[in-house]
């Protein structure tokens, strides 16, 4: 659109004039800030991860002295390492039990995050718990092989859902992620298994060191050597426990650096940042993500600082140049939607406008134009609705003679005084169509009304020719409601006893078949009119071509009763969807030569010159033709064949999809 508009081809000149210095000084900007950046939070990120790294292991390290004190002999003398190697029973020595229990009591309230203390001596098979600020036990436990196959003295295990050690029913249930930190109590000059002391630490308080180091868009990890996660962000609660899925991860622990970062581009782009955690009793690595829009943060900022100043500016250029160029092309779009309004055929057209330069000379010399134009386009209108009137009158006038309707309704009812029923009969028919000719204001009409008419017109020529004829009609349910043309239907059936004479020399039969049908499939011509020469009903070498086998309309051959003569000669047979009407009337009569046949489908196919010769012996044929393409143009046809009984066969095609067009 812009590429065919002058006001957008300006107002992208000017901006781009304006704006690619501005954007190319931010551009440079945003280059030489963005390295220094980034080496500067890398710097930050390290000292950060450092400090975190200092505090981890000196957590560590106060647990750690915690679970020696078991064998700090400064505090207990001989009598808790007694206990542990010699196994004293605790129903023998009750301060035995006070003794381990005030160890366990004071490594708890030691050191926040401490959960719980668990310490089993083998010797006497007795397990000490101590949990949420009481004591339990001592318990046997015969059976801890687990601890016999460590081969360290002391380590932290993987973070789980804190245990209860068999010591506290079940049903109490566990909510709480720990890390335990596991020591096996030797018996230093045998070197031998004595027992094990446990401590469980909630991960919520290394989750507390973990998040200082963090800001909005970072995550704090602590793996152990094997990945598995210690402590993570919230959001990875469930993976406690598992490694996680951390892109990068595999390659910081293979690493051999003790601290270093490593650039990730799968998924979203991020940067890892690690420090190796050592202690006694961990090999863990804290590790820090950070994805590269929280990374540029302040990038950005500065970016924005600098954008700032620039777009103000490039806004006041942008507002100004938009406003020159819309106040320099606004009447030439004005005079744009003028020549559209008379591509619509919105006329006339008022264009107002009150400037002096070349445009206002313009637009009024177009709008001068429009007004001539629309005035030769009114006046034209008016001759061809002027023209198309007087030709649908002059075509009515030559097939609806006006009759005394009111003198024949008088006297069929003095002949039914006189008690002559059948010339009452006679009459009223005659009756009927008098009146249905006098209403002549009704262009279209249900296609039974004029069922209605012919039939009546052929009672009175089957009375006329006294049992010499008869005539069968066969009209399709739903084509009844069609709408067709007035007397399109009479005429027809007159050129049978125009042509037949005053006496039948054998038995006259006169079918009339209706029926909706879809629209012959095919190529069409190039003009958009319908191939009306694969539609005739006869070749030019081929005299004997017909398309209708009127015997093949008898209704006897159809299951249906056939009463000459009656009004119950109308037949009315399923409906079908079609998309237009075919209306067929055949005869048994004369007939036509095939040369005359020849120039009468001709002269039917010529379109109608209003004010020519219509004189003519075929006058009602050539009305019928011409009406129908008056009203739906060249979609409509009358074709002409012989019938197999020697006569002359009329097929009338209406398109439906016209006669919409036309009601509308």
């Amino acid at each position: 659109m812009l590429r065919h508009s002058i006001r957008g081809k300006l107002i992208v000149f000017l901006v781009f004039a304006t704006a690619l210095p501005i954007l190319l000084s931010a551009l440079v900007a945003y280059n030489l800030t963005k390295e220094n950046v980034k080496r500067s939070a890398i710097e930050d990120n390290a000292s950060l991860l450092y400090q975190g790294q200092i505090n981890i292991v000196n957590y560590l390290d106060t647990v750690n002295k915690l679970s020696l004190q078991v064998y700090d002999e400064s505090v207990y003398g001989d009598t808790l390492i007694d206990i542990i190697l010699t196994g004293s029973d605790v129903e023998d020595a009750t301060l035995d039990r006070s003794d381990v229990m005030g160890m366990l009591r004071r490594t708890y309230y030691a050191m926040d995050g401490i959960y719980q203390v668990f310490l089993h001596i083998d010797k006497s098979s007795n397990s000490y718990l101590y949990y949420a600020a009481k004591p339990y036990g001592p318990t046997k436990q015969d059976q801890l092989p687990e601890y016999r196959k460590w081969d360290v003295q002391a380590f932290a295990g993987v973070t789980h859902r804190a245990g209860t050690y068999r010591m506290i029913p079940e049903k109490e249930g566990r909510s709480t992620d720990v890390f335990t930190f596991n020591r096996v109590v030797y018996d230093i000059p045998r070197n031998k298994k004595a027992g094990m002391l446990a401590i469980d630490v909630d991960i919520s308080f290394l989750r507390s060191l973990t998040d200082r180091l963090a800001s909005k868009g970072e995550q704090v990890y602590i793996v152990n050597s094997e990945g598995k996660l210690i402590v993570g962000p919230e959001s990875q609660q469930a993976q406690l426990g598992e490694k996680p899925n951390l892109p990068g991860l595999d390659e910081v622990l293979a690493s051999s650096d003790e601290s270093g970062y490593t650039a990730q581009q799968s998924g979203r782009d991020s940067f890892l940042f690690y420090e190796r955690v050592r202690s006694p009793l961990a090999d863990w690595t804290l590790v820090k993500s950070v994805d590269t829009d929280t990374l540029y943060r302040r990038e950005r900022q500065i970016l924005l600082l600098n954008a700032g100043v620039g777009a103000l500016s490039l806004i006041v250029v942008v507002v100004a140049t938009a406003f020159i160029s819309l106040k320099f092309t606004q009447p030439i779009r004005k005079l744009i939607r003028g020549m559209q309004q008379v591509e619509s055929g919105g006329l006339p057209l008022e264009l107002e406008t009150n400037r002096t330069d070349e445009f206002g000379v313009l637009s009024r010399r177009f709008e001068g134009m429009v007004r001539r134009l629309n005035d030769s386009i009114l006046k034209q209108y008016r001759l061809e609705i002027m023209n198309k009137t007087n030709q649908l009158r002059a075509l009515e006038a030559q097939v609806n003679p006006h009759f005394l309707n009111n003198a024949l309704q008088s006297i069929a009812t003095l002949a039914l005084r006189k008690g002559d029923k059948e010339v009452y009969g006679l009459i009223s028919s005659l009756g009927r169509m008098m009146h249905y000719n006098m209403h002549v204001g009704d262009a279209f009409v249900p296609l039974s009304r004029e069922i209605e008419y012919v039939q009546d017109y052929l009672g009175l020529q089957q009375h006329r020719f006294r049992g010499n004829f008869r005539f069968s009609l066969e009209v399709e349910q739903e084509a009844r409601r069609i709408e067709v043309p007035r007397m399109i239907l009479q005429p027809l059936a007159e050129n049978y006893f125009k042509h037949a004479g005053e006496t039948l020399e054998q038995e006259g039969v006169l079918r009339i078949r209706a029926y909706l049908r879809q629209q012959p499939e095919g190529p069409q011509q190039a003009t958009g009119q319908p191939d009306t020469e694969a539609m005739r009903p006869f070749a030019e070498d081929a005299d004997e071509f017909e398309t209708f086998d009127i015997e093949a309309l008898d209704p006897e051959k159809d299951g249906a009763t056939d009463r000459f003569g009656s009004e119950e000669n109308v037949q009315s047979r399923p409906s079908r969807r079609r998309s237009e009407l075919i209306v067929i009337v055949a005869d048994n009569g004369p007939g036509i030569e095939p040369e005359r046949r020849r120039e009468l489908q001709d002269m039917l196919d010529r379109p109608l010159v209003f004010g020519q010769n219509t004189e003519s012996p075929q006058i009602g044929l050539r009305s019928v033709g011409d009406r129908l393409r008056l009203y739906f143009g060249d979609s409509a046809a009358v074709f002409l064949s012989r019938s197999l009984e020697g006569g002359l066969q009329v097929t009338l095609r209406i398109p439906l999809y016209a006669a919409e067009e036309i009601r509308k």
